[in-house]
């Protein structure tokens, strides 16, 4: 007697192909023929949303006390991510498309994940022997892809560098760079902000006593602030 198939109620795998090309639709323009009005619709509010959070741009984000990692890869990939993250040390989750990692910020986890990017490659029998197959893990060891982490890391090098001021703050001549941050910014949070000063080599800084949008209040003062430092970088021998 044959026993039809039975299916979890957790759903099925998501290939990576599928979450690429879902990225890659949600950067272009075109829209599927095949699509009718509702789904037009849905498309044009998504890609409305992913152009507004960011997302055209970078793929780690701060959200409250976690930060969020999308590398719109598939599930294996997502899952090998995952364990790789946790066994630095991390809480790591995965919901949908992104993973949210708790214990360390932003600027951190670009940290990491460069390091990681440019360290020997992991054997993935001995990543996926780190996972304790059940439900309460939520993944298993067949789960976990054999895949080359070092080139999924340097994918998401690739994506998030062109944007992200980390990336070229090192470059700069502390002596020439004038940094203005207002102190209650919830905006561009302390930590983003202490992360390039940090990265610049610790140059002049001036801190507002001031939000991010009251800080226009200070508008006249951050013009004299730069018009003093021109003066000063100029008569030191000008700019490269």
């Amino acid at each position: 007697m044959t026993m039809p198939p039975t299916f979890p109620g957790s759903g099925g795998e998501v290939a990576d192909q599928v979450r690429r090309t879902m990225r890659a639709l949600y950067q272009s323009t075109e829209v599927p023929r095949y699509l009718e009005a509702t789904a037009r619709t849905l498309l044009t509010e998504g890609r409305e949303a992913f152009h507004r959070f960011g997302h055209a741009g970078q793929s780690i984000f701060g959200w409250g006390r976690e930060t969020l990692l999308f590398p719109w890869r598939g599930d294996r990939i997502m899952n090998t991510l995952l364990v790789t993250l946790a066994n630095q040390g991390l809480h790591v989750g995965q919901d949908g498309v992104c993973l949210t990692v708790k214990g360390v910020t932003p600027a951190g986890l670009w940290n990491l994940v460069q390091n990681l990017a440019s360290a020997p490659q992991p054997d993935p029998v001995a990543l996926a022997e780190t996972v304790r197959n059940g439900p309460q893990t939520g993944l298993t060891r067949a789960t976990v892809a054999a895949v080359a982490l070092a080139r999924v890391m340097a994918s998401l090098l690739f994506e998030v560098s062109p944007v992200d001021p980390l990336t070229y703050a090192g470059r700069l001549p502390p002596q020439q760079v004038l940094m203005v941050n207002a102190y209650f910014d919830t905006v561009v949070r302390r930590e983003y902000a202490n992360a390039l000063w940090e990265r610049s080599g610790r140059p002049h800084r001036v801190l507002l006593p001031t939000g991010h949008f009251t800080a226009f209040l200070y508008l006249p003062y951050a013009r004299w602030l730069t018009y003093r430092h021109f003066q000063r970088c100029l008569s030191a021998g000008g700019f490269p």
